[in-house]
């Protein structure tokens, strides 16, 4: 059986690859935090992420990943704003409205890519010039 090695992400220790990018250490740690906020969130609700991560001594990352992740969604409105348009959000990096423009601006570049032979296929240059066309067309 082949094994994926790999180094945890926080805490850079060897440990075999399992889908999770941490070690179970640092999973059960990350397990922790997050009981730890959302105890802090039920007594405190609409505190702001410094303020949490003040309170708890829990860095402001870990707390926006699980704002992101959703794990926060119904305890932590207001925390999060689309990057783009700048709109609060409850939980990911864009509004739904700038998702569906992302998507079919990608979209749309990923068939010009396509035909296009000197086009370049990464991905993330199609991403950033969609993000940077729908800011341009907001503005």
């Amino acid at each position: 059986m082949n094994r994926d090695v790999r180094n945890c992400r926080r805490c850079g220790k060897i440990m075999i690859y399992v889908g999770i990018p941490i070690c179970e250490e640092c999973l059960k740690k990350e397990e922790e935090y997050y009981e730890v906020v959302r105890r802090y969130l039920e007594e405190h609700p609409r505190s702001s992420v410094r303020e949490i991560s003040e309170a708890t001594d829990i860095p402001p990352d870990v707390i926006m990943k699980f704002v992101r992740q959703g794990s926060l969604v119904a305890m932590a409105t207001g925390l999060l704003s689309c990057e783009i348009c700048g709109k609060p959000i409850q939980m990911g990096r864009v509004c739904p409205e700038c998702a569906e423009e992302l998507m079919s601006a990608t979209g749309k570049a990923s068939k010009r890519s396509g035909r296009d032979k000197t086009a370049s296929n990464d991905r993330s240059q199609s991403k950033m010039y969609s993000m940077d066309m729908i800011v341009r067309r907001r503005g």
